[in-house]
């Protein structure tokens, strides 16, 4: 394998390294991005490092992003197309594009194995590509 995908689990790693043995995503790349609040409390006295541990550990966490001059590339990397899927890159663009503003257009990615015919018309309609590795 090309790519050291730590934090993947290695079917997801196999998954995606097809892909890009395809040639796909070729811009660069960045692994488990965490995006959105995570979980904090307002504390008096301000909390120590351990809140900022603790609020890193509950951010969502994309698998990867792909950045080109021409634009963004959020990719969910999982063995089966799911509604679970739809839902975390929609929640994932929507987060990313508040932390991280550029005014790129921000595309969509899901890396499955194997599709579900079931929901490929929804994620068609959210403008989500599916690619099948």
């Amino acid at each position: 394998m090309g790519v050291n995908f730590k934090h993947l689990k290695p079917e997801e790693a196999k998954i995606f390294q097809r892909a890009l043995d395809k040639g796909l995503f070729k811009g660069s790349l960045e692994f488990d991005v965490h995006v959105g609040e995570g979980f904090h409390e307002n504390h008096d006295p301000p909390c120590t490092t351990a809140c900022d541990d603790f609020r890193m550990l509950t951010q969502k966490r994309i698998d990867a992003v792909e950045r080109t001059p021409s634009g963004i590339s959020i990719i969910e990397i999982t063995p089966r197309l799911s509604s679970r899927a739809l839902g975390q890159l929609l929640c994932y663009r929507d987060c990313y594009s508040r932390m991280f503003p550029s005014g790129l257009p921000i595309k969509l990615y899901a890396v499955v194995s194997e599709t579900d015919k079931d929901l490929e018309a929804t994620f068609k309609h959210y403008q989500i590509e599916i690619i099948i590795a």
